[in-house]
């Protein structure tokens, strides 16, 4: 009587299998996580540029006396909103 199974055919345990999905699966996230960081840091950066410029633009407006309240708290609510999204995408939020 023949055997019910071929015992010489090499089969991949399902461990095995599992393990490699879960690598990719790693993989796929830490790639996701590097460009999500990426991003934050160019929106930080961003945001810091746009505090700036607000600071800058406003001191000279206040020297020239000229009206300076519409550029300081529409540019300094962009540079700070562009911050908090950058840390929102350093951090996966």
């Amino acid at each position: 009587m023949e055997p019910m199974f071929n015992t010489d055919q090499d089969f991949a345990s399902s461990q095995t299998v599992m393990d490699q999905q879960v690598s990719e699966v790693d993989a796929v996230a830490k790639a996701q996580h590097a460009r999500r960081f990426q991003r934050g840091i160019k929106w930080m950066l961003g945001g810091a540029g746009m505090l700036i410029f607000s600071f800058g633009l406003n001191f000279l407006l206040f020297q020239s006396g000229a009206d300076f309240e519409v550029p300081m708290y529409v540019l300094t609510s962009a540079g700070a909103l562009a911050a908090l999204k950058g840390m929102a995408d350093i951090f996966g939020i």
